[in-house]
């Protein structure tokens, strides 16, 4: 796997549930300011690259479920390993929730969940039953098709921009700010995933500065879609709107010639979202190989039962599933992205751990 891929698939994974979520989540607390936020924010994932990258090369032959019992023993290493197995476990049915909640909404109201999540859920099990390498190479042909919609409804979206609505800037000081930076921090953490992939990388050398690349793009984009949703809709309306961007898209038009041009773009985020809970599927799966004694393939569709079960029974309705999104789910992606890491970090160079350290118990 190369480095690039491994941007595209940062960008992919972050801006599919930044497109729908962040602009309202931010602007109710952050006002016309919010745009500001996505910088805040991507600082969680800069530490998280950090950590994982400089654990990365302390263990090049390692992936995180492995070199976690070389830092801490077999038993708290193997406890850690099944955190993280739950934690991408709920990542994927929270994907699929959020899959679920869109579709029903926004195109097929009269169709059952169930149905929604398992024809979901089914793709994105069988695509990570082809291996990593098929991801990626999905991404590679998904990613650009992303960008391009984004670029033309930032485009479009010019000639209905009304900057006053941005105004006054940082109206109520920085705490707003922060305080609307906690949730989307965890979705620019999710690059966590590279250390679960990161002796599949060619060029591991390079992951630091292509994962910034990643970074870098993701917290662009994310800004230029809060700062056209709030100054077309103003950020009153904008916190109120379930799905806000997807909103601005319904009205972006050039003349006669371009319209409707969020089919298009719904089309293109299915697909990303699909790359996403492949991958999260594909990371779940492997890392109950690596916990327990059981193949890859055997796990993989069981879970996927769990992620459809989870995904449709676990939520009362969208205010629950938007209220544990926002408010629960970030402080725990946060232990799991920067606080553990740098516990493995720091207990590692206090051992004087690194490649070469096989036997796990110590």
């Amino acid at each position: 796997m190369s480095g690039t891929q491994v941007t595209m698939l940062i960008i992919t994974i972050i801006l599919s549930t930044v497109i729908l979520f962040v602009p309202s989540a931010t602007a109710e607390k952050a006002k016309q300011s919010a745009w500001i936020v996505p910088i805040v924010a991507s600082l969680a994932g800069v530490v998280t690259l950090w950590l994982v990258t400089h654990l990365g090369r302390r263990f090049p032959s390692y992936t995180l479920p492995e070199y976690i019992q070389i830092i801490l023993g077999r038993f708290l290493g193997k406890l850690l390993g099944v955190w993280y197995l739950v934690g991408f476990l709920c990542g994927c049915i929270l994907i699929a929730r959020q899959f679920v909640e869109f579709i029903s909404i926004t195109l097929l109201p009269g169709t059952p969940p169930m149905v929604i999540s398992l024809a979901f859920v089914l793709v994105g099990v069988y695509a990570a039953s082809k291996g990593l390498e098929v991801i990626a190479r999905m991404n590679q042909f998904v990613f650009p098709l992303l960008f391009t919609a984004l670029l033309v409804s930032f485009i479009l979206g010019w000639f209905k921009i009304d900057l006053i609505r941005l105004l006054p800037l940082l109206e109520e000081g920085i705490k707003p700010i922060i305080a609307a930076s906690w949730t989307p921090a965890s979705w620019f953490g999710e690059v966590i995933f590279i250390a679960f992939i990161y002796p599949q990388i060619n060029k591991p050398k390079e992951i630091f500065e292509k994962g910034l690349i990643g970074l870098l793009i993701s917290t662009t984009l994310s800004i230029l879609m809060i700062l056209f949703t709030i100054s077309i809709f103003g950020s009153v309306l904008t916190s109120t709107l379930t799905f806000p961007f997807w909103s601005v898209i319904r009205f972006l038009e050039f003349g006669k010639y371009v319209q409707r041009l969020e089919s298009y773009l719904v089309i293109i985020w299915i697909t990303s979202m699909v790359i996403k809970i492949s991958l999260f599927t594909y990371l779940a799966s492997f890392i109950t190989t690596q916990v327990f004694p059981v193949k890859y393939k055997i796990v993989l569709y069981p879970l996927g039962g769990i992620v459809v079960i989870g995904s449709v029974y676990g939520f009362k309705n969208i205010e629950q599933f938007i209220n544990i999104l926002i408010n629960f789910v970030p402080p725990l992606g946060l232990l799991g992205e920067i606080g553990f890491p740098l516990l493995f970090l720091i207990v590692a160079i206090l051992r004087g751990k690194k490649e070469g350290d096989r036997n796990l118990e110590r």
